[in-house]
């Protein structure tokens, strides 16, 4: 029998990021993007990549103790997030929310990444909506930290050119659709780890 559509993994090109709060405007990662883009206030983007969430070990371990030290865990740090999109005429919201922060702004803002399956979106973009998404990435207090201002010009090629943002985020959580079932999770009242496989 053959195996069911729903059974089949998430893929990477189906997502989206929003601003969702900020004190200097929602249409910080919007820019300039034109008649026909799908989500008013939202961003699209070629990539978004980073993420990943480090753990600092410290290690311990006494003179009779065992030969192998113990490790504990202690802070969590996120790495920094780069997003890339198109080059459009007038837009240079990147550039601007850097030289806001710099100049001593309160540009801090939260940014949402949705993610959705094929399933999700069976009209086409334009059924790219937050509360069809099947992940959210929720990533808190995100900074500009670096802005690519200039494309890679080269006389020679037909690519798109492009413009990067890095921010760096203080933490991030994962949120899974409420009609799917969570594989894994903490139950915070006891500290166990739930996996429901």
């Amino acid at each position: 029998m053959a195996r069911s559509t729903i059974a089949d993994f998430l893929q990477n090109y189906l997502f989206h990021a929003e601003v969702v709060d900020t004190p200097i405007g929602a249409d910080v990662l919007k820019g300039v993007r034109g008649e026909g883009h799908p989500v008013e206030g939202e961003a699209g983007f070629q990539s978004i990549s980073g993420g990943n969430v480090n753990a600092d070990v410290a290690e311990y371990r006494e003179g009779i103790a065992p030969r192998w030290p113990r490790k504990v865990i202690g802070i969590l740090n996120v790495d920094d997030f780069t997003f890339t999109r198109g080059e459009v005429p007038g837009d240079t919201i990147f550039f601007d929310w850097l030289m806001a922060y710099i100049a001593g702004y309160d540009a801090r803002a939260d940014i949402h990444i949705y993610h959705y399956s094929k399933l999700d979106v069976p009209k086409g973009i334009e059924e790219l909506k937050p509360e069809k998404a099947t992940h959210t990435y929720k990533l808190f207090n995100a900074v500009p930290t670096s802005v690519k201002v200039v494309p890679d010009f080269d006389a020679t090629s037909s690519e798109v050119a492009v413009s990067e943002l890095t921010v760096s985020i203080e933490r991030v959580s994962v949120e899974v659709r409420s009609d799917i079932q969570k594989i894994g999770g903490v139950d915070w009242a006891t500290g166990n780890f739930v996996h429901s496989l």
